[in-house]
């Protein structure tokens, strides 16, 4: 995750919001020696000025909960918040609401492990493929919000292939999401791919 405020540093110079999915808050002003660390990502962004809004988080510090607590430009849904009926309301109307440049985080921890079981740093309780499905869904159909992009972070490679296949869903679910909000679906059925042979 330490790459991600520098990606976003050339790919949105201006002040947005960056929605960001992770079972850490990435508080940190240095860890293990320096300030570039994947557990200080998010107080970079907000050094940068950037608004976030931190979705499934299950492990902290005691200090990360304060500046959580007193931060107004940091909106946060821990993972046991994620399934009240009336949080996810709340929280899937916050995203549609969405105003200017948006940028899309996603920690592949973010997932409960039974999902998604090799990530550098697993947290139990985490969030479910429906769940981060209709945020994104919510994000990239908001009317005000200019996607600037997305990165997906923090899943290690294993024999069995699936944690490595739901980051590559997830990569296929932002990017029709994308083109949906476009209105991409409502284009005739042209090109190679029209033309494949599903058999």
């Amino acid at each position: 995750h330490s790459i991600t405020p520098s990606v976003i540093t050339g790919a949105m110079p201006k002040r947005g919001t960056v929605v960001v999915f992770d079972a850490h808050a990435d508080l940190r002003t240095t860890y293990q020696g320096t300030i570039h660390s994947h557990a200080c990502a998010v107080h970079r962004l907000r050094e940068l000025g950037h608004r976030v809004i931190l979705i499934g988080v299950r492990s902290m510090a005691e200090f990360e909960a304060e500046r959580i607590r007193s931060d107004k430009h940091i909106l946060t849904v821990l993972g046991r918040e994620a399934n009240d009926p009336v949080t996810r309301t709340s929280l899937m109307s916050a995203l549609h609401r969405l105003k200017g440049d948006v940028w899309i985080s996603c920690d592949m921890d973010a997932f409960d492990p039974s999902l998604v079981p090799s990530v550098g740093t697993p947290q139990p309780g985490g969030l479910d493929w429906a769940f981060v499905s209709r945020a994104l869904e919510a994000v990239m159909m908001a009317p005000e919000a200019h996607i600037r992009g997305a990165d997906i972070v923090e899943v290690i490679p294993e024999k069995s292939n699936v944690s490595q296949l739901v980051a590559a869903k997830l990569v296929q679910r932002i990017v029709s999401l994308w083109g949906k909000a476009r209105g991409f679906d409502k284009l005739p059925a042209e090109g190679s791919q029209a033309r494949l042979d599903i058999e």
